[in-house]
């Protein structure tokens, strides 16, 4: 704990040249206390100090919330959040900023349950279909976020390029190892690097908002990945 009180004189010898004992105690109010007892009570180094915690605020409550306005969610809009934990010593950092679009009336929600798992030279992807369907589901998209030009890179900064990946009324799609190759590595959101695919689900009206989804990956293995790339093509010249 932190020192509260120090207070310090001289330090001598008995007459037999002995040091100093050490003595320890516990106060009334659990402040542990140590003591060194010269030969004479006249000379004292006394160190206090307190092990209790900190003071705790209190947490916030549903009544915090009480007569705030409560806006609906408008269809077809784009919106941000952040998350941020509290706990009784204060709130942390907040999350990286993710967005979501809501559904126009008619159009299917977006697909959830989204799930990859890597294979030898392949990736699978499943995902269930929409909460909120509206309708008879037609067929879904999965996209891939791919590396771009460097004409589209000047045109259109800061911007993704995708590609259609899979079209069709399965649940699932399998990503061969020539996509992967030439997809994007995406680090804006996070120092974590990931590959992004979108999928959006299509009824009798369309389709309807996309999910994103970040496949994190290892950086450790994307810097290998780089430096042989460097050195093929560095041989191929």
């Amino acid at each position: 704990g932190q020192p509260l009180l120090f207070t310090r004189r001289q330090r001598r010898r008995g007459s037999s040249g002995q040091q100093q004992n050490s003595h320890q105690q516990r106060g009334k109010d659990g402040a542990s206390i140590a003591a060194l007892l010269p030969p004479s009570p006249a000379h004292l180094c006394l160190l206090l100090f307190s092990h209790q915690p900190p003071a705790c605020r209190r947490l916030p409550g549903p009544q915090d919330y009480q007569g705030r306005e409560r806006r609906e969610l408008l269809p077809g809009q784009t919106y941000r959040f952040r998350v941020a934990g509290i706990n009784c010593f204060g709130q942390g950092d907040f999350s990286p900023c993710s967005e979501f679009k809501t559904c126009q009336p008619g159009f299917p929600g977006a697909p959830s349950a989204v799930r990859i798992s890597k294979a030898s030279d392949s990736v699978q992807i499943t995902w269930e279909a929409p909460s909120s369907p509206s309708g008879r589901i037609l067929e879904y998209s999965m996209y891939l976020a791919v590396k771009k030009s460097r004409s589209a890179c000047s045109e259109r900064p800061g911007q993704m390029a995708f590609i259609r990946i899979y079209r069709g009324t399965k649940t699932s799609c399998s990503v061969n190892s020539s996509n992967l190759e030439n997809a994007h590595i995406d680090s804006s959101a996070s120092n974590r690097p990931a590959i992004v695919f979108r999928i959006a689900a299509k009824n009798e009206q369309g389709y309807g908002p996309a999910t994103q989804i970040r496949w994190i990956q290892d950086p450790i293995k994307l810097r290998e990945s780089s430096s042989a790339e460097a050195e093929q093509d560095a041989a191929d010249r």
